[in-house]
């Protein structure tokens, strides 16, 4: 039986959450591979594909979505319509769409009419459908016409000043004179704790119990286990480490190569409200139901079927208004082909 001890470093790692910088690591073969250039990104796929769909937000309600075809370049430039894009960070998402063999289309098509989700499973498992969804996102900032896309100054390790460019050693390769202390026995710390390159005497803690301060902040679980127990690998990450990129919490699940989790700076509050009795709120302090969405302007729930999986692309949006509950079927002019009015009678 594996034993465990939480101590001061188990409340460090159950308080933060993220990873690096949406970028992927290198436990897992990335599907595409993205090149940040000054006026635009590109992209290329590495694995076999019928094709790929680019989305990118950024301020605004920015939004763009388009699919390339196997063969055909995939990027996205920043000046659409004649215009630049404004400043500030843009996302973007890059979904590789399978080629598939005339026969596995078909059997998809039957299994789908006739309700059969074990098809695809077994498909899933001979190799003729990708075992999961096959994506790389990322994100980038545009200042004054261009996207930043050097690393920019660091912080010289200990000083917090910038050091002309240079690359932070990671703190396992630092080199100090004196040598490192191994503690054999249980570690009390009564009072705050600072953990970091900048961490100075006399800090100043307020009502910090725990502090980590530098300029690249990461908390990484590395389980040492053997034989069958669990061993995965998980990290907490604050922020991207290049020049530009995202203010950001995640969560990384280091041995897979994926961010299950990221919460972006600014974020609204109550984005994520989970209450004790499980009842999840969108927008609200106060969810009523078991998932409750609230917004400002026509509140709504979007289903897309990313094409990722072998089946044909679609999205259905579901939401309402002062003036209706509708369906609008997204991908084909936006049309409205369910619509309830306030006050309809019941069982209209």
């Amino acid at each position: 039986m594996r034993g465990f001890r939480i101590g001061w470093i188990g409340l460090v790692m159950a308080t933060l959450v993220v990873t690096g910088a949406w970028a992927t690591t290198p436990d897992r073969t990335p599907a595409i591979h993205s090149n940040l250039l000054p006026f635009q990104l590109d992209l290329e796929p590495l694995v076999e594909h019928e094709s790929v769909t680019l989305s990118v937000s950024g301020p605004g309600n920015f939004f763009y979505r388009e699919s390339f075809a196997a063969g055909n370049p995939i990027g996205f430039a920043i000046q659409q319509d004649g215009e630049v894009l404004a400043d500030g960070l843009y996302t973007w998402e890059a979904v590789v769409n399978p080629r598939l063999s005339s026969d596995v289309i078909r059997s998809l098509a039957q299994a789908r009419a006739a309700g059969d989700d074990a098809v695809a499973d077994r498909l899933r498992e001979s190799g003729q459908l990708p075992a999961e969804r096959q994506m790389e996102s990322g994100s980038f900032r545009v200042v004054q016409g261009s996207i930043l896309t050097d690393t920019g100054p660091e912080r010289e390790p200990g000083t917090g000043a910038p050091s002309g460019g240079m690359t932070r050693v990671p703190s396992a390769d630092v080199r100090v004179s004196s040598p490192d202390q191994v503690i054999p026995d249980d570690l009390i710390v009564q009072r705050s704790l600072c953990v970091g390159f900048d961490c100075v005497n006399n800090e100043d803690f307020g009502f910090d119990t725990i502090r980590l301060k530098e300029n690249n902040l990461r908390i990484k679980f590395e389980d040492t286990s053997a034989g069958t127990f669990p061993s995965r690998d998980w990290q907490l990450t604050a922020n991207d480490s290049t020049n530009g990129g995202a203010n950001r919490f995640s969560i990384d699940d280091i041995d897979g190569g994926r961010t299950p989790f990221t919460i972006e700076a600014a974020a609204p509050t109550n984005s994520l409200y989970v209450e004790s009795d499980g009842d999840i709120g969108l927008g609200t302090a106060n969810p009523v139901v078991r998932l409750h969405l609230v917004d400002g302007d026509t509140p709504a729930l979007r289903l897309q079927q990313d094409g990722s999986s072998g089946f044909q692309q679609q999205t259905w949006d579901v939401a309402g208004n002062e003036t209706n509950f509708f369906v609008r079927d997204a991908s084909n002019g936006s049309t409205l082909p369910f619509r309830i009015r306030p006050g309809a009678p019941s069982s209209a």
